[in-house]
């Protein structure tokens, strides 16, 4: 059987199992939103710087690309950016690479959004803008693509972080678990000392602070010492009793033997057998409530409901004839 403590325990600490698989996934889902937002931001900002350096001389499109543009296309050296100005809706290409993917507009003027180019993962933005001229305007789009591998690195990167931390955490609320359980025990653990340092016939009353769960087991252990003492005080007074009784029939009885065989008289034969018989149901008493005090004081097993008509009609039926023998009227 689980010992409270063990028990206290599991039920405690079980339960951040599923809690750590629950906040670990939380928290993997928070950072990738995190870093997620934050590398698109960086896309949109470059998108959008060079498509201010969009115009429209001679009805052509001019870009002449930024220097902070080119600076944050290329600070990273785990991955590619991949980048295109194209005429809007034809798609012709006037500066960057081709075959980027078409974007497909909905409301808004600009998409974020995973693609597969040249055989990599990578996301995307596509910002929809218009170049005007005193005599012409031409709408165009700045596609933008950076493969993902700065953007898993700094996830995976966080995420262990994350998860450390959160580690700690939970080692940190178990040790605080244990020593809470342990310091909740202690008065029990106390109790238990107290009592087993007690000799047989130590029946006083606990007296020792315990919490008020622990009170209504410390009341029954003082009603049970109660019970125990009264009932030692009742073997004992009855043993000093009964060893008084036999101590004058025997010295009487002695002393009849020893005058009877100085005399050389007969002894009273029915005067003795009177007290043997006296003796012996001293010694059947004393046999009884050896009997009976081995037996529970107070058990629903102990007792059993009784006729007590049928038990005396048969003592009637089982002793009529011998009444009868004896002219005794014997009857209910």
């Amino acid at each position: 059987m689980m010992s409270l403590r063990q028990r206290l325990l599991m039920f405690l600490l079980l339960p951040l199992i599923p809690l750590s698989a629950f906040l670990i996934g939380m928290i993997y889902w928070a950072i990738g939103s995190a870093t997620r937002e934050s590398y698109d931001r960086v896309l949109e900002g470059s998108a959008l710087a060079i498509a201010d350096r969009v115009v429209l001389e001679g009805g052509s499109l001019v870009v002449d690309l930024p220097y902070a543009a080119l600076q944050m296309l290329t600070n990273s050296a785990e991955d590619r950016v991949f980048y295109s100005v194209q005429k809007w809706p034809s798609g012709e290409v006037v500066t960057g690479y081709r075959n980027l993917p078409a974007p497909v507009f909905g409301e808004t003027d600009t998409i974020l959004q995973e693609i597969d180019f040249r055989g990599e993962p990578m996301r995307m933005i596509a910002i929809r803008d218009e170049a005007l001229s005193y005599s012409a305007s031409q709408e165009f789009v700045v596609l933008i693509a950076e493969t993902l591998g700065q953007r898993t690195n700094v996830l995976q990167r966080y995420l262990r972080y994350a998860i450390l931390a959160f580690v700690i955490g939970v080692l940190v609320i178990g040790l605080l678990t244990l020593y809470a359980v342990n310091l909740g025990l202690r008065p029990l653990r106390t109790l238990a000392e107290a009592v087993s340092q007690r000799s047989e016939r130590d029946l006083r009353a606990i007296r020792r602070p315990v919490p008020p769960e622990g009170q209504p087991l410390v009341d029954e252990i003082n009603k049970l010492f109660g019970r125990l003492e009264k009932t030692l005080n009742s073997h004992r007074h009855f043993v000093s009793n009964t060893a008084h009784q036999l101590r004058t029939p025997l010295a009487e009885l002695k002393t009849e033997l020893e005058v009877n065989t100085m005399e050389g008289s007969a002894p009273d034969v029915p005067a003795l057998s009177k007290r043997i018989d006296h003796l012996a149901h001293l010694v059947e008493q004393m046999m009884l409530l050896s009997r009976v005090g081995v037996q529970p004081s107070s058990s629903d097993d102990t007792f059993r409901a009784l006729n007590l008509e049928a038990l005396a009609q048969q003592a009637v039926a089982d002793w009529s004839l011998r009444a009868y023998r004896a002219g005794v009227d014997l009857g209910l």
